[in-house]
């Protein structure tokens, strides 16, 4: 099953080397894992500009987490709007995954006391934050909000009793906790479901099923799947996808975005499928040695923001293209052993 320590240091990144990186980088800062700040919450591009760079997008906002050597002891949170960049001290080590829930609230998972779980913060920039769901089995990660907030979707597979628990719906106000994926009958850990995204009217969840993974613990083979957000009989719109990464629905719920092994090189490349099943396309091809991947669209679905990662690089890069991969720019590029992980695009 997935590795604890891997998913928590290095969240999203499918190789070893980098994420081997952060792990190391992260494990010399501060070991607390205290949710908040340890200095001033907010700062502006300005107080980065030193260890990074970044270039402006033309609409919406872009939320994406930094984990690394970052200096803070912890995971730091960035905001671009515009030519604007806000940084965002957490002093939390295990954060991961982030993504906005309606408005300046975001979801996130962490691990402050044993046992991983998905929290929400109300205002990005405020260290208060609240588990989305207290009873939810240890393990819970991989949170996905609908798109007014007033959901999260999650997954619950890396549980202490070793089951493949499945994915889970909840009101962000409390509520019931449903399940809308079931656990395994049999018990074991293969296949599991997660990275549960929602359709842009919230009627829908499209998800990975992983069916094998790597020695690192990162999905190596699965298939994506859409059930609708109170559960019943999923469809399946994609199978057997090589080393697949989050699916993400387009802005006019057409068609599904994720990640796979690339059709012409041995890295990672942007591929959509429809949403009523079909056969995936790859966007564009990506150089030799070099991969694209943890991709979202932009509001008006006309680009992409995704990861960028070519062999040998200590760090990675946020980057902007059309869907035919023109226009291809970066827009953030940190400092040595940091990674730029799970960009989320919304207006």
């Amino acid at each position: 099953m997935r590795n604890a320590t891997f998913r928590r240091r290095a969240a999203s990144s499918p190789f070893p080397a980098l994420a081997l990186l952060v792990v190391l980088a992260v494990t010399s800062c501060s070991p607390s894992a205290t949710i908040g700040p340890t200095r001033s919450p907010t700062e502006t591009s300005t107080a980065a500009a030193n260890a990074e760079t970044h270039d402006a997008i033309d609409s919406g906002r872009i939320l994406f987490a930094v984990e690394g050597d970052t200096g803070s002891g912890g995971t730091e949170l960035r905001v671009l709007e515009g030519s604007d960049l806000t940084r965002v001290v957490t002093g939390d080590p295990t954060m991961a995954h982030v993504g906005w829930a309606g408005g300046d609230a975001i979801v996130y998972d962490s691990e402050p006391t044993p046992g991983r779980r998905v929290f929400r913060r109300p205002d990005y920039h405020d260290e208060t934050a609240e588990p989305v769901a207290p009873d939810a089995p240890a393990g819970s990660a991989d949170a996905g909000a609908s798109p007014d907030g007033t959901m999260v979707a999650f997954a619950a597979s890396m549980p202490s009793d070793g089951r493949a628990v499945g994915l889970s719906v909840v009101p962000t106000s409390g509520g019931e906790l449903v399940a809308i994926t079931p656990p395994n009958a049999d018990q074991t850990l293969l296949p599991f479901d997660d990275n549960p995204s929602f359709s842009p009217d919230g009627r829908k969840i499209v998800y990975l099923r992983v069916s094998a993974v790597s020695e690192e613990g990162e999905p190596r083979m699965g298939d994506v799947l859409v059930v609708d957000v109170g559960g019943g009989t999923p469809q399946l719109i994609s199978s057997d996808i090589p080393y697949p990464g989050p699916p993400r629905f387009s802005p006019d719920g057409g068609q599904v975005l994720f990640h796979q092994r690339s059709a012409s090189a041995a890295g990672l490349s942007l591929w959509v499928v429809p949403a009523s099943g079909g056969e995936p396309r790859e966007l564009f091809a990506v150089p030799p040695h070099a991969n694209a991947f943890n991709a979202d669209w932009s509001p008006d679905g006309s680009q992409l923001v995704f990861e960028w990662y070519q062999d040998g690089w200590d760090r990675n890069e946020l980057r902007v293209s059309n869907l035919d991969g023109s226009a291809m720019r970066t827009i953030w590029r940190g400092m040595g052993r940091t990674t730029a992980e799970t960009p989320d695009w919304t207006e």
